[in-house]
């Protein structure tokens, strides 16, 4: 029978190689060594390790953040440079021009043309069905299959597998 002691150390030394063989880290190297420096102490290591994923999932929630405001910031500058582009279009068009001439806007062309001419339909129904793409899409209803095992039914294909333990961190 092994001593807790014992136990706790065992558990150490293989918690610092599973985390070594996840991040790829070799010893010596610096952010595995500030997690562990010094920590020999089951509960110690632990709380370290309990902190920093509470810190990491903090800074994948800012960045998450951060990321909704670019992308807004992104479609209001998009916004902008369409509404610029019509404007430039229309007054191109209401002045008669092709163009901005080249000695107001030295270092870019900006030229008016025609674009595609756009598909107008009126009833789609009307269409031959060769012009027509059909898909048949068979997709897994998961939630039905999901119930229908919980019910006692059996698939050959198909089973619940075992749960794995969840480790729910809360900050007070």
């Amino acid at each position: 029978m092994t001593s807790p002691v014992t136990n706790a150390a065992r558990i150490v030394a293989e918690l610092r190689e599973r985390l070594k063989s996840e991040y790829g880290l070799q010893d010596g190297e610096d952010v595995l060594e500030d997690t562990l420096e010094g920590q020999t102490d089951l509960p110690e290591l632990l709380a370290t390790m309990a902190r920093d994923a509470v810190q990491a999932e903090d800074y994948a929630e800012a960045i998450k953040c951060r990321m909704q405001a670019i992308a807004e910031r992104k479609s209001r500058l998009e916004g902008r440079a369409v509404k610029l582009r019509n404007a430039i279009a229309w007054a191109l068009q209401e002045a008669g021009w092709k163009r901005i001439p080249n000695d107001a806007l030295p270092e870019m062309t900006a030229v008016l043309t025609n674009g595609k001419r756009p598909l107008v339909v009126e009833n789609e129904d009307e269409l031959p069905d060769a012009l027509f793409r059909f898909k048949t899409v068979k997709t897994l209803d998961r939630t039905s299959l999901r119930e229908a095992l919980e019910r006692g039914e059996q698939f050959a294909a198909a089973r619940l597998g075992n749960a794995q333990p969840i480790l729910t961190v809360r900050v007070r």
